[in-house]
């Protein structure tokens, strides 16, 4: 049985061009280009050939792309790990936190659900916080493991509080974990700073000041600060960068086993995707606009997800489970959305057609409960971000992606070898495209 959902969150309105057995009709919105309501509907418990958009269309390409499965249950090309800083002093949480020269937040900020997640290798990890000296050290990373690193911060003593021809600085800013840099120093967080009762003594003069945060375009500005006066300065930071500017691509991928709970790198859309291995009670999303296929016992046994918030999760009191996702920078005029699922019993294929009236940068999202490989069919020059499965594993997913014409399209997901104790019966295939249109 296939469900499709439009869950109330936080996450912004996007279209979701949904196809199947029964008409899903949906309205455009004229704000934003792509953007639109939806009805939900609901298939029967067949194979998703049964899935088609109502326009006929046409393959322009049938390029194989093979998804060999590694031999190492649960391995995957680029598993990300972990870093956990250990802080000696409570003061120390509120020290501003750089990761390869970028500003991520403040430490105390990471103590709770939030976690420092790097692709594997070397990086340059810099704590800093005024009045003590900039804490700075090159951690490994290794696949899917956990970097202990204990800070200890020293105390300063060439540091200088002003206290003649001083004048006062107040800062209002946003986002409130941004940091606030003034001459190259750091002072703290936005919130910190900022509020009616907050200010910061300044030596007067002419200060540069700087306002930056992972995922936003840095605030800069040079002021004039007269002794004995009060300044203010405004500012809100737009979202933009490296990672957010530029074509759509993906700036993040990843499949994790056994979890329920990921958080992706910043980007500006966000799509997840779970898979179960067996036929016990999972929930679905608990954020954004989804699709999910429910096996032949009535529970889940696959889904996706899309918004945009960089953190999901979702319950399951089954054994084995997969959960993966990725995040997705640049910008692009549209944005739709195709799904394709089978829940019969042997579910070992699925489809969907779709059609690109301009050039698309287009992601797949493939999943198979209880199935250890799979195979896509049909989009040229497809690209495998990150995969899981192999002997071992208790379902499969492949998140991959192609840079596509104008033209009509089918994609074609095959799912084989079964996984170890899994039931035919509660086998299922989702298939998602994301189509992002730019010139």
């Amino acid at each position: 049985m296939t469900h499709w959902h439009r869950q109330s969150s936080p996450f912004f309105p996007i279209l979701t061009n949904l196809v199947s057995c029964i008409s899903i009709p949906f309205t455009h919105l004229s704000k934003y280009p792509g953007v639109g309501g939806l009805h939900f509907s609901r298939c029967r418990k067949r194979s998703s050939r049964n899935l088609a958009l109502r326009s006929t269309v046409f393959a322009l390409a049938t390029a194989l792309l093979l998804l060999p499965a590694p031999q190492i249950a649960a391995q995957q090309v680029d598993e990300p790990g972990e870093l956990q800083i250990l802080a000696s002093h409570e003061t120390e949480k509120d020290s501003g936190l750089w990761v390869d020269g970028e500003y991520i937040g403040y430490l105390r900020d990471f103590w709770g659900n939030k976690r420092i997640i790097l692709y594997p290798g070397e990086h340059e990890v810099s704590v800093r916080k005024f009045g003590y000296q900039d804490f700075t050290r090159k951690v490994s990373i290794d696949p899917g493991k956990v970097q202990l690193l204990p800070l200890m911060m020293e105390l300063d003593v060439n540091a200088r509080y002003p206290t003649t021809n001083t004048a006062t600085l107040k800062i209002n800013a946003n986002p409130p974990d941004a940091a606030v840099l003034i001459d190259g120093a750091y002072v703290g967080y936005a919130r910190q700073v900022s509020g009616i009762l907050k200010s910061l003594t300044v030596t007067a003069g002419r200060r540069k000041i700087r306002i930056e945060m992972q995922g936003y375009r840095p605030y800069e500005t040079e002021v004039e600060i007269p002794a004995g006066k009060t300044s203010e300065i405004r500012a809100t930071l737009t979202k933009g960068g490296a990672e957010l500017d530029g074509a759509p691509r993906i700036v993040y991928a990843t499949i994790r086993d056994g979890v329920t709970e990921l958080q992706l790198r910043p980007g500006r859309l966000y799509l997840y995707g779970m898979a179960v291995g067996d036929s016990s009670r999972s929930s679905l999303f608990s954020l954004g606009q989804y699709a999910s296929v429910f096996h032949e016992g009535g529970y889940a046994g696959a889904a996706v997800a899309y918004g945009s918030n960089d953190r999901n999760t979702y319950t399951t009191q089954t054994e084995r489970h997969i959960l993966g996702g990725a995040s997705i920078g640049g910008s692009w005029q549209t944005m739709r959305s195709f799904y394709g699922s089978n829940a019969a019993a042997r579910a070992s294929e699925t489809r969907t057609n779709f059609t690109l009236d301009q050039n698309a940068f287009v992601v797949v999202l493939a999943l198979a409960s209880g199935q250890q490989q799979i195979t896509l069919d049909g989009l040229p020059g497809l690209e495998m971000d990150s995969f899981h499965g192999g002997a071992g594993a208790a379902a499969s997913m492949v998140i991959a992606h192609a840079e596509l014409p104008p033209g009509s399209y089918t994609v074609v997901e095959r799912s084989a070898a079964q996984a170890q104790d899994a039931d035919p019966d509660v086998m299922t295939d989702l298939l998602a495209v994301f189509a992002f249109g730019h010139h």
